[in-house]
């Protein structure tokens, strides 16, 4: 879960911070191989089949953060993974000024239901903002998420919009996303990603249809 990450990352920081002369007495044949049985765990065969079924983008990505990894240090891995993403999203046709902040209109209908209606584009980069106003209302809400209008709604979104549903459904809410019926999808995967196949004219030069 998203907690068990947030802890395992606070556990690790502490341990830097306030026990480093701990860390210094372990082995480092020890170090050397756990770290080759996580590197296998994260980059196994079945970890490069899985990514290609959600899209050749995501392969582009993941292959491409490994190999600067192994060429460089892990941070500069991480962050060249992160520059990958933007350009695929930016190629996808995500709008400079939808990178961090996503055009979102919400409304109510006479039902009490939320309808939140999401332009442009969904990324990684803009979820963020999606997010907060998606749970503003709480996870006890109705809520529908409109992606009709958007150009491209990339694989993390639509991993983190199905995290999402069941975070409502556990709360007692109730979260439904509709308006991706317009949409080709990247691959038959529930979490890839997917392009309007018809946009407005002028509005997505980058047209993957």
């Amino acid at each position: 879960t998203r907690a068990a990450n947030r802890f395992h990352g606070i556990f690790l920081l502490a341990f830097v911070l306030l026990l480093p002369w701990l860390i210094n007495m372990i082995p480092m044949a020890a170090l050397a191989a756990m770290l080759v049985f996580t590197g296998y765990r994260l980059a196994s065969p079945n970890e490069f089949i899985k990514t290609w079924k959600t899209g050749p983008q995501q392969l582009v990505v993941f292959v491409g953060t490994i190999i600067v990894t192994l060429a460089t240090d892990l941070l500069i891995g991480i962050l060249s993974g992160v520059a990958i993403k933007f350009f695929l999203n930016l190629w996808n046709g995500m709008p400079l000024s939808s990178i961090f902040t996503a055009s979102v209109i919400v409304e109510i209908d006479d039902s009490g239901t939320y309808r939140v209606n999401v332009k442009n584009a969904a990324a990684f980069s803009n979820w963020i903002h999606i997010r907060s106003i998606i749970v503003r209302e709480g996870l006890t809400s109705k809520v529908v998420v409109d992606f009709s209008e958007t150009c491209f709604v990339s694989h993390s979104v639509m991993e983190k919009i199905h995290e999402l549903e069941e975070d409502f459904h556990r709360a007692g809410g109730s979260l439904r996303v509709e308006g991706l019926a317009g949409h080709k999808s990247e691959t038959s995967h529930p979490t890839a990603s997917r392009w309007r196949l018809t946009p407005p004219a002028g509005k997505n030069p980058f047209n993957k249809a």
